[in-house]
């Protein structure tokens, strides 16, 4: 079946949510989701154990799920265009996390555990409304 799916396609499209059977694709590795009308990530993401990559772009979320932490994997988490008002300090477990995009949203902090993520060398928090960032980021090679 649909165990061995590796990298679906399903950008430009109405999408609301992602069932939770998501994961239970032990073989993902780059999921695109760009482009719908997501408003949350279902936590059964976090299961998804071989995703790299993430796109998220130009969708409704209000917030990522904790379980976003577990994603050991991920090198690109790109979530431009949202309406996150906040980050799980669990963001800091993407311990393989090279770019993290996540310009034109609405958070106000960043959690300084994404120091955590010592791979981490594109942080793009373009257009949010800020108002300090963690000390924690000058550990990091940005």
């Amino acid at each position: 079946g649909l165990k061995s799916l590796t990298d679906p396609l399903v950008s430009h499209n109405s999408l609301e949510v992602l069932p939770d059977g998501i994961g239970k694709l032990k073989k993902l590795s780059i999921l695109k989701v760009d482009q719908n009308r997501l408003m949350q990530l279902t936590e059964c993401i976090g299961e998804c154990e071989n995703l790299t990559e993430l796109i998220l772009t130009e969708n409704q979320l209000l917030i990522l799920p904790r379980s976003i932490g577990k994603l050991k994997n991920l090198c690109n988490l790109n979530v431009d265009r949202n309406k996150l008002m906040s980050l799980p300090k669990e963001i800091g477990g993407c311990c393989s996390l090279n770019v993290f995009c996540v310009r034109d949203n609405r958070l106000i902090r960043i959690p300084s555990e994404i120091a955590q993520a010592t791979e981490l060398h594109v942080l793009d928090v373009a257009g949010n409304r800020l108002i300090h960032l963690p000390l924690s980021l000058t550990s990091l090679k940005l």
